[in-house]
């Protein structure tokens, strides 16, 4: 019967299909609580009945309600709801046809953190209805890169002077790549090239359609550090527990008072050398004014370079960059001199 009533409602519209079964259960709960307490109650007196009969159906749902939580019926009980739960879902959405779907929506905010090579990417779950199945896709792209290279005496060599970032290589793309398509509102993206910024953006689709991408957020796959810093477009720099060193190379004939201008605020610093693009804008970290942070043009092994020095204004705060959506390092990474028995640091600057 359960079978023919199954195929008869097939051939019905979904809506008299889903009130089909409704009433399918509504009589079989009928049929459980009024027709069967009643085969058992015939023998007794007509006025006994129905308080017997509601007795029954008390101790019954008493039974039930108050069954442990470790006992075999509750176990079996969880197993068929576990089992039957996406089932019913399934059933329910091929029924109704996403007739409570909700438009889907672009999916805010989103979080990015990175470790090496992996990036964490997080957001908020869109809010929709009991069968409701949202799916998600993560895109990326890969963005900037400053380039540098070691000497065979370790010493910094700049590839990109000029304060650009380098042309993009043959294997460089600027496209977006999909990363990730799930139901879950995180994943993983591993595989990142250290030093370069990556961006990423995130959308929703379900039965009704898809969302509009997320606002693009960009983050850096940070780099190990070298003498406590890294380097930067144009430049590299260093940092101790108490300063912090950017080397800019330039040409040989740069005249320090009429080719070098540098701008230095509290939180600010902008550099214009003769032949550069300007370099610098929002510093990450305050610094220390009044003579405490200054700059100078040097000659070195390298060649000539504009040396910027800042002094910390937090002293022994670890600086992952020298400007706000420059490349950045892993602070984890910097060591800075300890001190010894007489609380001297060991090698300082100061």
């Amino acid at each position: 019967p359960v079978i023919a009533a199954s195929l008869w409602f097939t051939m019905l519209p979904r809506w008299f299909m889903l009130a089909g079964y409704l009433s399918w259960i509504v009589i079989m709960t009928a049929v459980l609580l009024t027709v069967l307490p009643k085969a058992l109650l015939l023998n007794l007196p007509a006025g006994e009945q129905l308080v017997t009969a509601k007795k029954w159906v008390k101790k019954t749902l008493k039974h039930i309600w108050t069954v442990n939580k470790q006992g075999p019926l509750w176990k079996v009980g969880k197993a068929v709801v576990k089992f039957a739960t996406p089932w019913t879902k399934a059933a329910l959405r091929l029924v109704l046809k996403d007739s409570f779907t909700q438009q889907p929506v672009t999916p805010e905010p989103i979080k990015v953190s990175t470790q090496g090579q992996v990036a964490k990417v997080r957001w908020t779950a869109a809010k929709g209805g009991f069968l409701q199945e949202d799916q998600y896709e993560v895109q990326c792209r890969r963005g900037r890169q400053a380039k540098m290279a070691f000497a065979k005496d370790s010493s910094w060599t700049v590839i990109n002077k000029g304060g650009e970032s380098s042309p993009a290589a043959s294997d460089d793309t600027d496209d977006w790549q999909q990363r990730y398509t799930g139901k879950t509102p995180n994943c993983v993206i591993e595989d990142l090239e250290l030093g370069r910024e990556y961006f990423f953006r995130v959308r929703c689709k379900n039965g009704k359609g898809t969302s509009e991408w997320s606002q693009e957020v960009s983050v850096w796959a940070r780099a190990a550090p070298k003498d406590n810093g890294g380097i930067g477009f144009g430049y590299f720099w260093t940092q101790t527990e108490r300063r912090v060193e950017v080397h800019i190379p330039i040409a040989a004939d740069i005249v320090a008072k009429s080719d070098v201008k540098v701008t230095m605020e509290r939180r600010k610093c902008i550099i214009n050398v003769k032949g550069l693009p300007e370099i610098g804008d929002t510093l990450v970290e305050p610094v220390l004014l009044e003579g405490a942070s200054n700059w100078q043009v040097d000659t070195t092994d390298r060649g000539k370079e504009l040396v910027v020095e800042f002094t910390k204004a937090d002293k022994g705060k670890k600086w992952a960059s020298v400007w706000v959506g420059h490349p950045e390092v892993d602070v984890n990474k910097v060591k800075f001199p300890e001190k010894d028995k007489l609380g001297l640091n060991l090698n300082s600057d100061d």
